[in-house]
């Protein structure tokens, strides 16, 4: 996964927050951006459906996500629960 900038993780948040398993899409969507950045590295191009190796082009390919607006309760704990899974798994 290439380096994790606001904007992903307010997008990626956005489609965990949507999702009933949210920790397995947390996970989803972190082996997508990896499996990804492994692409563009070696084929020097994006990933065909994963997008360009960052969380946010892995997260924009889904369309179930909450709405942009003022920041609720279940987006709050999602980008929560998302920041302390790439801290415990994604440091770089």
């Amino acid at each position: 996964m290439r380096p994790v900038q606001l904007a992903d993780l307010e997008t990626a948040a956005r489609v965990v927050a949507a999702s009933p398993a949210r920790q397995a899409m947390i996970a989803k969507l972190c082996a997508q951006a990896d499996q990804a950045d492994a692409y563009r590295i070696a084929q020097g191009k994006p990933h065909p459906q994963f997008g360009n190796g960052t969380l946010m082009s892995a997260a924009l390919k889904y369309d179930e996500s909450v709405a942009r607006g003022p920041c609720n309760k279940g987006f709050l704990r999602s980008l929560a629960a998302l920041c302390t899974y790439l801290a415990d798994n994604h440091t770089s």
